[in-house]
């Protein structure tokens, strides 16, 4: 019988969840390990010893260290985890924390993306294990503000009109995923109600038309493909 999987979950806020993430991972053998990096770290055996390592997203910026101090040692241990060869996926702040880690410059962007909009695969996405198969466009969700260079040696996989690394993979099994793939359906309307101030400051949706009823009505067709998605990177992630 194989060996479950192991998996750290790194999880800044209460509220972004590993969503789609959890809902599979008994399927896939995998046990989900959550970790706040703002309260403790594992040490670096553990990340390294792990059969993989999501890094979920948050409304910090990886360039606020001042603010915020155990993002240096964040980044530093995903950099160790993929060094080790360890399947690795980070999702909007966790995707910027990836790129952090393989050297690239992360940093506010001009334009946020908060809302529903269409995501266009790159050629390079149809041989990648984790996207081979997803249609283009398709539409998911988005909430950030900030962006990064492409990290060297890294392969973009998709784009969007105002984000062109909307997502990358370095290597055989690191995977930077700006958008939302991962989430349940009530959270766009439960981030909106989180993150109020921002919300008050910006025209939401900046993108779609309505968070609630473009929810409605994008949410449901896009669990398929993100489900696999999330079945294809436990798949990656050998038993301890």
């Amino acid at each position: 019988m194989a060996s479950e999987k192991k998996i750290l979950v790194f999880q800044h806020v209460d509220c972004e969840g590993p969503g789609v993430f959890g809902r599979v991972a008994r399927k896939a053998g995998a046990q989900l390990s959550t970790v706040h990096p703002s309260k403790s770290f594992p040490h670096a055996r553990e990340v390294t010893e792990a059969s993989g390592l999501i890094v979920l997203g948050g409304p910090m910026g990886v360039y606020e260290s001042d603010r915020y101090a155990w993002i240096a040692r964040e980044v530093e241990l995903v950099g160790k985890a993929v060094s080790a060869g360890k399947p690795v996926i980070g999702i909007c702040l966790g995707s910027q924390i990836l790129a952090a880690a393989l050297g690239a410059r992360v940093y506010p962007h001009d334009h946020k993306e908060i809302g529903w909009d269409d995501i266009e695969l790159a050629p390079a996405s149809r041989q990648d294990p984790l996207f081979y198969d997803l249609p283009s466009p398709l539409k998911v969700f988005h909430w950030h503000s900030d962006t990064f260079d492409l990290p060297a040696g890294a392969v973009r996989l998709a784009s969007s009109q105002f984000c062109r690394n909307q997502a990358f993979r370095f290597g055989k099994g690191a995977w930077g995923l700006q958008c939302h793939l991962e989430i349940e359906r009530a959270d766009p309307l439960s981030w909106a109600g989180v993150y109020l101030e921002e919300v008050k400051k910006t025209i939401v949706p900046t993108v779609g038309v309505d968070l609630g009823r473009d929810t409605d009505q994008h949410w449901p067709p896009l669990q398929p493909f993100a489900e696999k998605m999330a079945e294809r990177f436990f798949s990656f992630c050998s038993g301890a």
